[in-house]
């Protein structure tokens, strides 16, 4: 080498910054810590991971979801007003216990575990109205058979964020209706 000109560091592996990342999940980006800035569980630290990037693109996620109000309505007319309340509130309970349980599972690469989660998260969902993550659940359920991780990955995510979202909707549909 050269008098004068210094050998350029190397930044460090990911490996030697996130010790998890060393782990065998293909979702390895999923085992970081989250951080306030980043919506999705899915995402990790991105602002740490990119930080020796000149341009960093965040790709916001903005999709509506979709709530059946005919079943809504044809709830509270089967059971009443007050019953339907219930029925659906616990409804709702059960669909956060199993977004929950599908991150747990999910992270775990627990894919039998996983699917028997999403398809009965979108058969509660489908009962009380929830058409968005119904269908997402459908979708998610799809890239489990078809054993594309990728795929997966990508709709999984995708279902964290409409779940939230359903149950966020349908919680402020309930404060509006009673």
């Amino acid at each position: 080498m050269a008098r004068g000109i210094k050998k350029k560091k190397r930044p460090p592996e990911y490996s030697q910054l996130f010790p998890k990342f060393r782990s065998k999940s293909p979702f390895a980006v999923n085992t970081f810590p989250r951080t306030e800035h980043i919506a999705s569980p899915c995402v990790g630290t991105l602002g740490t991971l990119v930080a020796g990037m000149k341009q960093v693109s965040i790709l916001h996620t903005d999709e509506p979801v979709f709530l059946d109000h005919d079943k809504i309505s044809e709830l509270e007319k089967l059971l009443g007003s007050k019953d339907a309340e219930k029925v659906i509130a616990k409804a709702m309970e059960e669909v956060a216990i199993r977004l929950s349980a599908g991150e747990k599972q999910f992270g775990a690469q627990e894919w039998k575990d996983l699917r028997k989660t999403v398809r009965s998260m979108g058969a509660i969902g489908d009962q009380i109205g929830m058409a968005t993550l119904t269908r997402v659940c459908r979708m998610v359920v799809e890239t489990i058979d078809t054993k594309n991780v990728p795929a997966t990955a990508a709709t999984f995510c995708r279902l964290t964020r409409i779940g939230d979202r359903s149950l966020s909707d349908y919680w402020d549909l309930q404060n509006v209706s009673g």
